[in-house]
């Protein structure tokens, strides 16, 4: 089980190339053994802040992304190494939501709506549709084939489907 944080903390889980991944609020860590054992997970590349607070992942071909408070992370290398990804409105806004449709990166900020990337750098505002509000409410993402459905949270909360072309 988790050292530290306990199960109860956990934001998100993620499978890559059989490696179990659960980010949380004090980090991340990664099991090779189907989640019989947990260890952290190396965070060389991140700042610190960014370390403490991992809500989402998703993969791209061979790179893993991460969603963090401090924004996207990309690793190459299953996670043994990070670096940021620019490209993004702020490189310090919470990340709530991660999903590939395809060849698209499309990210959920919780104070800058949605954005997608073709090509894992450079992004374009994603979030046509959406009302102002709801763009400072992402919390999640689902995707069913090339649809991505998005929820939103506040008093008012909003389900957002959009197909990705």
């Amino acid at each position: 089980m988790f050292e530290t944080g306990g199960l109860h903390n956990v934001k998100a889980f993620f499978n890559h190339n059989d490696t179990l991944y659960a980010g949380y609020d004090i980090g991340m860590q990664r099991s090779f053994d189907n989640g019989t054992t947990w260890n952290l997970a190396p965070t060389t590349g991140l700042t610190t802040t960014a370390a403490r607070d991992v809500y989402a992942f998703t993969r791209r071909g061979t790179t893993l992304y991460i969603g963090t408070n401090q924004g996207v992370y990309a690793s190459g290398n299953g996670g043994n190494t990070w670096s940021a990804v620019n490209g993004l409105p702020t490189d310090d806004d919470d990340v709530r939501a991660l999903a590939t449709v395809g060849n698209s990166v499309i990210v959920g900020m919780r104070f800058r709506g949605v954005w997608r990337s073709t090509d894992g750098v450079n992004f374009t505002d994603y979030s046509q549709g959406l009302e102002e509000g709801a763009r400072a409410r992402v919390r999640a993402f689902a995707v069913m084939g090339n649809v991505i459905i998005m929820a939103t949270s506040d008093t008012n909360p909003t389900v957002w489907i959009r197909r990705v072309q």
